[in-house]
């Protein structure tokens, strides 16, 4: 995530030229067929003796981003600042500077930029946008869909550099950047990236993710065991 003072991100602009992306019928209906042939390895193993730098995995796409997108993570998520009523009221004034002054003059949670615009506007963004948290969900599912059930995510390290705002096609894309099989490690590093319609590099980082091996004799990645 990423930390800047409201006012200030306002008045610089730096995503006032951002464009909101909108879609026609054909679009929608590529997208959706993208989503049914998204890659799940499952059960057929893969083995790192099949890898090579600089290969390419399947690349997965998320969205077009809505606000229902938002409350949907929102729901499985949970947020720290999602409160109502008189529980909202006594937060905000323990808190005074939490809440963003909607229209009416009502405090809302900082969160709502996630699902109202004109609040997102508020803060220098264009419109409602994504957790950066849910993108870094979103390269989790990359890569275990690649590695399959007997693959092991070991690392994830994710920078969240854009946003990623309503009406968004996320790519979600990885490529090898090593291997290391010296007595049976397994162990495959990968760069990781997140990228919207107009190309632009909104998330970025590594993985490291343990393969079985062929020399090993096991049909399955050796996980940590700890004492």
């Amino acid at each position: 995530m990423f930390f800047t003072e409201r006012n200030a991100a306002a008045k610089k602009g730096k995503y006032a030229k951002v464009a909101v992306t909108s879609y026609t019928a054909v679009e929608l209906q590529a997208i959706t067929e993208r989503y049914e042939n998204e890659y799940i390895r499952g059960a057929d193993t893969l083995y790192v003796e099949d890898i090579t730098v600089g290969k390419n995995i399947p690349a997965i796409i998320r969205g077009p981003y809505t606000v229902t997108t938002a409350v949907a993570f929102e729901l499985g998520w949970g947020g720290l600042f999602i409160k109502a009523h008189g529980q909202a009221m006594d937060y905000y004034r323990r808190h005074p500077k939490a809440g963003i002054v909607n229209e009416f003059g009502v405090p809302e949670p900082p969160e709502a930029v996630h699902w109202d615009s004109d609040l997102a506007r508020r803060v220098g963004v264009p419109a409602a946008y994504h957790y950066g948290r849910e993108r870094i969900a979103w390269a989790g599912t990359l890569l275990t869909n690649w590695i399959g059930d007997a693959g092991f995510l070991e690392r994830l390290h994710v920078q969240v550099r854009n946003h990623n705002i309503i009406g968004d096609l996320t790519t979600c894309a990885a490529h090898v950047t090593g291997v290391d099989n010296n007595d049976g490690k397994g162990i495959v590093s990968l760069d990781v990236r997140a990228i919207n319609p107009h190309g632009t590099v909104t998330a970025r980082g590594e993985a490291i993710v343990r393969l079985p091996s062929r020399d090993s004799g096991t049909s399955r990645a050796r996980l940590p065991i700890e004492d």
